[in-house]
């Protein structure tokens, strides 16, 4: 026999900055779910759900659910105004884009490398920087069409505030830095940043690598988009193409692609360095990954010893 609903009256105090017009209390249905008192007060505060969040001052846990006594306490916490994660990562993959081409101008490279002779910052780029420069957009472009139709978000929005410090990765080190030592003019006349010149067969051959690594990357990331409903925040257990090698092949196959690029530049030290600084990252998400699956599927998850590189990492 199901249990008959009852009324529970929750107490409410702001954490951090006061919150205008949070009620000091509210009733509930004992039915009801966490997300529903939060529609609740937001109706009440006129601040948006995604501003909210809800945790318990017994413990200081977020709110999972209304299994709480009457009269319980229960904190609020104003995050600041929110920006959508899918508009933070069209704006993240959108600074190399914009700033790559700048670059290849020719009026625009006398005041790009300043320090240089007109006659020397004035050298045009050479086909093989040409060709990175195409490979580079290519990858952000698809990463701008996978987050506008492919990639689903278990968050919806992120603090305003935030998004300074996560552009940067983009806009500068994948941005200014990497275009900078990239297209330099005295790579072209005396090598320079780099350590070797890849011959023709060497370029074809990291080209088709480049392309291999994003189409596996894209496919990794269709099956990834499939195992959560539109809508929702469930997930299914990642299987198929990459993932009996590694938790997230998607990561692997992101690094190969950039491997792909530091080769045909003759190991430049800025691509380099992003490669290095993105891996890193993605291996940090990838264990969290792996904790959260095992935790989240327990025996049904096949657990793996790798995260990021097959056998290695």
């Amino acid at each position: 026999m199901t249990e008959p609903a009852m009324s529970v009256t929750i107490n409410l105090k702001s954490r951090g900055r006061p919150i205008k017009r949070l009620p000091q209390s509210v009733d509930v249905n004992s039915k009801s779910t966490p997300s529903e008192l939060t529609s609740q007060i937001s109706s009440r505060t006129g601040l948006s759900i995604h501003r909210l969040r809800l945790t318990k001052a017994s413990d200081g846990k977020v709110l999972e659910d209304l299994n709480i006594p009457s009269n319980e306490t229960i904190y609020v916490k104003d995050l600041g105004p929110q920006i959508g994660w899918r508009t933070v990562f069209v704006f993240e993959y959108l600074g190399p884009i914009l700033i790559h081409p700048l670059f290849f101008i020719p009026k625009l490279r006398t005041y790009i490398y300043p320090h240089l002779l007109a006659s020397i910052s004035s050298i045009p780029p050479n086909p093989k920087q040409r060709l990175l420069l195409y490979l580079i957009l290519m990858h952000f472009l698809k990463r701008e069409l996978e987050t506008l139709f492919v990639h689903k978000f278990s968050s919806a929005t992120m603090p305003w505030r935030n998004l300074p410090k996560n552009s940067a990765h983009y806009w500068i080190l994948s941005g200014i830095n990497l275009a900078w030592f990239l297209y330099h003019p005295l790579v072209i006349s005396e090598g320079k940043y780099t350590f070797y010149t890849p011959s023709n067969t060497a370029i074809l051959t990291l080209t088709a690598l480049w392309v291999f690594a994003q189409l596996s990357n894209f496919l990794a990331h269709l099956t990834l988009s499939n195992l959560r409903l539109a809508g929702t925040t469930t997930r299914g257990i990642p299987r198929g193409y990459g993932f009996n090698w590694v938790t997230c092949p998607n990561y692997f196959f992101e690094v190969l692609g950039w491997l792909a690029v530091w080769a045909l530049s003759g190991f430049n030290w800025a691509v380099g360095l992003f490669t290095l600084v993105s891996a890193g990252q993605m291996y940090l998400w990838a264990v969290k990954k792996e904790k959260r699956y095992r935790k989240e599927f327990g025996d049904k998850y096949k657990k793996k010893r790798a995260v990021l590189i097959p056998g290695l990492l």
